[in-house]
């Protein structure tokens, strides 16, 4: 019941922010860091609870569906709806996963350094693998230095090969098994969000995130500055 009231709540939240955008014309990268998010949230929320709408529709389907997701809380079942512990471990447990990404996202940056047709980015490139490699965490002037080695082939969005999207969408916590074309217009879309994310995160100020938010955010989610250019907002 506590879950049912929390959501409920974070509903008429998303509706007044829905009602505000309509009245007064706003676009959903005009929102506010707060907003933004709250209706990103909703809609994934919503969505995992239309998939179980869904797959309980056959008839006693729904003692199966109590079943696994007593078994899955972490798969099946929104936030609202795990205890305080569960929200640690679950945390942990997705922290985890990302890193295991990181080794493959690295080696898939070193196969193609030689297909990198400027000598200047290629070296660049190089030394940064180099460094991550031996534990060095690269500055952020160094990251944007190599901006345009992921505008173009073979790092360019359009570009990428199946194993490195499929990858990047483990680190960002997208399911990797849909076929080529979705995970890439996946990707896409979401890192367009968090591009704009950034920028509302970037006028409000990190420094005014609570402990709360600060704690419920990955690290890709947290002004992370990615390196393909986006469509203009």
């Amino acid at each position: 019941m506590k879950g049912l009231q929390m959501l409920w709540a974070d509903a008429k939240k998303a509706r007044r922010i829905k009602t505000n955008m309509w009245k007064h014309n706003i676009k959903f990268h005009q929102l506010s860091y707060r907003e933004m998010e709250h209706l990103r949230q909703f809609r994934r929320d919503i969505a995992k609870c239309l998939f179980l709408g869904i797959i309980s529709i056959p008839p006693f389907a729904n003692y199966l569906v109590f079943l696994l997701m007593y078994l899955f809380p972490r798969q099946l079942l929104i936030k609202h709806f795990w205890t305080p512990k569960q929200q640690t471990d679950f945390l942990d447990i997705y922290h985890g996963l990302r890193k295991q990404s990181h080794s493959e996202i690295l080696s898939n940056l070193e196969r193609v350094i030689p297909l990198i047709s400027d000598p200047g980015l290629r070296w660049h490139l190089t030394d940064l693998c180099t460094k991550i490699q031996n534990g060095t965490h690269p500055a952020v002037h160094e990251i944007l230095a190599l901006r345009e080695c992921f505008c173009n082939h073979p790092l360019g969005m359009n570009q990428l090969q199946t194993l490195q999207m499929k990858a990047l969408s483990r680190a960002m916590l997208l399911t990797p098994h849909l076929p080529p074309p979705f995970l890439r217009h996946r990707l896409k879309t979401h890192t367009t969000v968090i591009h704009q994310l950034d920028r509302a995160l970037a006028k409000l100020g990190i420094g005014q995130l609570t402990a709360q938010e600060v704690k419920s955010k990955t690290g890709v989610e947290l002004g992370w500055e990615s390196g393909y250019k986006f469509p203009a907002a």
